[in-house]
């Protein structure tokens, strides 16, 4: 069993699928990296184009095992491994892990060195014969690395989850594409937002805090095996392979929208939610943050504030948080709740 899943994840908000791996079990199969909540590289599409026929120049399938078709397949690339190299090679690791009451974190790295086409149609994801043998179309490029963080603020009964996940592309990277699939029959974007209405009575919010200059888009897909399934996509594209850091915040659909911020030059967000205010810092080095009563320094942290007073504070990598009059300075994870005036 292998996927072009390497670095994607799963999310249950608020107690109910929101964004998940597909379920068409084989058929039809969906392995490209552009099915799962991550990057793809070199992404192409456009408008169809006729198939100059069976191993005619031009065909993708010309010197493959021939793939029934009319229109040519759109095509994006994945990390892989190339000759002499273990197929565990292209699969990356966790570089850094962390739980705590109300955060999870973690770093994962993959070092590029080989890349393999995946071919893929408009309307499904099938587009390779069903052949053990069939010789995959890989290439050898400039070494790179993908480095993925992710900040998981759990939910409590006065504060909600949310994710921060930043994206790095370090050297000399493909162009890049980030998924991230939602179980929502609609999509509305405006600038930097987009707001997926969810089939199970939670919607998604996503916002993209860096950079300023990303585009978005929308794609969708779906299947009839097992019962059938829809998901729709927000596609994330950063101009010049630029650190892209975005919030995604489930909100129940009669829930008001809460007013996202982003901070620091796109380094956090602070989240308005009326009776609470939640900061979220995730960066890739050091860097100092003011924003009103919250002061950071470090490269990754949360801090909580609810109207009973109550504040919390997180450390997942070394630094200091403040909030108000509470503080929390370590060299580890940690965190610490404090009791303060109410309003």
């Amino acid at each position: 069993h292998f996927q072009f899943d390497m670095g994607a994840f799963t999310l249950f908000g608020r107690g109910v699928p929101l964004m998940m791996d597909f379920g068409s079990m084989y058929s039809p199969e969906n392995h490209q990296p552009i099915y799962h909540n991550r990057p793809s590289w070199d992404v192409s599409e456009g408008e169809p184009r006729p198939c100059p026929g069976n191993q005619q120049e031009g065909c993708f399938y010309r010197e493959l095992t021939y793939f029934e078709h009319n229109f040519e397949p759109w095509t994006c690339k994945a990390e892989t491994h190339g000759e002499g190299m273990s197929p565990t090679d292209a699969y990356g690791e966790i570089k850094t892990f962390s739980s705590l009451a109300s955060v999870d974190f973690l770093i994962g790295q993959t070092d590029v060195k080989v890349l393999q086409v995946t071919p893929y149609f408009p309307d499904t994801a099938v587009a390779t014969a069903p052949d053990p043998n069939q010789k995959r179309i890989i290439e050898v490029v400039e070494p790179f690395t993908w480095q993925r963080r992710v900040l998981f603020a759990k939910g409590t009964e006065k504060v909600p989850g949310f994710i921060l996940v930043r994206d790095d592309m370090i050297g000399k990277c493909p162009p890049a594409t980030i998924s991230y699939w939602v179980m929502a029959d609609g999509v509305d974007i405006h600038g930097l937002s987009a707001k997926a209405s969810g089939l199970f009575g939670v919607d998604l919010d996503l916002q993209v805090l860096s950079p300023s200059s990303a585009m978005l888009s929308t794609w969708g897909w779906s299947h009839k095996n097992w019962g059938g399934e829809t998901q729709a996509c927000i596609r994330v594209k950063p101009p010049d392979n630029e650190p892209t850091t975005v919030l995604l915040y489930p909100r129940a659909k009669d829930e008001t929208s809460v007013t996202i911020t982003s901070v620091a030059g796109g380094f956090g967000a602070r989240l308005d939610g009326g009776s609470w205010t939640a900061w979220a810092i995730l960066s890739d080095r050091p860097v100092t943050v003011r924003d009103g009563e919250f002061v950071f320094e470090g490269t990754s942290g949360l801090a909580r504030k609810v109207g009973d007073g109550t504040v919390t504070l997180t450390l997942t990598e070394p630094g200091s948080i403040k909030c108000g009059q509470a503080s929390l300075r370590s060299q580890r994870p940690s965190e610490k709740q404090f009791r303060l005036g109410g309003r």
